[in-house]
This record gives C-alpha cells, sequence and structure tokens, in this order.
C-alpha cells in the first residue's frame, strides 16, 4: 500500500510503500546525517 508522507529534511511529499522511510531521496537522508553529526560534536 502506497502511503503520502513529508519528508523531515525538505518537507516535500513523496510516496512510498515504507512505513519507515523519513526522507525523499538518498540527498535529503545524507544531509539530514551530517546536520546530526554536527550538532553532536562538542565545541572546541
Amino acid at each position: 500500500m502506497k502511503r503520502t508522507k513529508k519528508c523531515l529534511y525538505c518537507g516535500k511529499e513523496f510516496s512510498t510503500q515504507s512505513a519507515v522511510k523519513k526522507y525523499c531521496c538518498i540527498e535529503c537522508a545524507e544531509a539530514a546525517k551530517q546536520d546530526k553529526e554536527e550538532k553532536e560534536q562538542p565545541p572546541q
């Protein structure tokens, strides 16, 4: 069953059959991962 979801990174709506997919494309997934890694690094 296809679902319409909203990308957690760019906000674009996309269709997927997966219940766990969060991002519309690999570029958004990688950008979100990079943002998360930058936030987790302690300030120097």
